[in-house]
């Protein structure tokens, strides 16, 4: 029978897993203030599992001319290869969409690199929907086709 899949805070003495965990994963770089921010980020930041092989970190959207947020953004969802399918990132959006239900927010959103077709099989897979392209989305990041797929999932 397999183990229960944990979820463990994000501390100063392990933030560089997340770090790690992206840079190994992900085709983005973050700067070093997206991981001093993670720090604050409570909840909507967790490792995968006892030892982690996973990560997640995502913020609270609060759109101009509102005063509560409206959605959670994933910045950044990544699971090493040997250990997905094993349910690791299935269960950081439930965690994410229990944190979103605590806060009465009723979207998750995020966007996708337009070459990684397989990471937006999973997010449909999890009940996400395109709402479409944004060009020169990750210009900053120098990647050799820039557009991301925007996604949610409202609930």
């Amino acid at each position: 029978m397999a183990q229960p899949i944990a979820l463990d805070d994000l501390t100063v003495n392990n933030k560089e897993v997340l770090r790690k965990i992206n840079e190994v994963v992900l085709p983005t770089r973050y700067p070093d203030e997206f991981y001093s921010k993670a720090l604050q980020s409570g909840e909507l930041v967790k490792l995968g599992d006892e030892i982690p092989v996973g990560a997640v970190k995502a913020k609270l959207i609060v759109p101009q001319h509102h005063s509560v947020p409206t959605s959670i953004y994933i910045e950044s969802i990544a699971v090493l290869e040997p250990y997905r399918n094993f349910g690791i990132g299935k269960k950081f959006i439930q965690h994410l969409e229990e944190q979103a239900k605590i806060s009465y927010i009723h979207e998750i959103t995020a966007h996708i690199w337009i070459k990684q077709p397989e990471i937006l099989e999973w997010y449909q897979k999890q009940g996400f929907e395109i709402k479409g392209e944004v060009e020169n989305y990750y210009k900053d990041q120098k990647l050799d086709e820039p557009t991301a797929i925007a996604i949610s999932k409202k609930f």
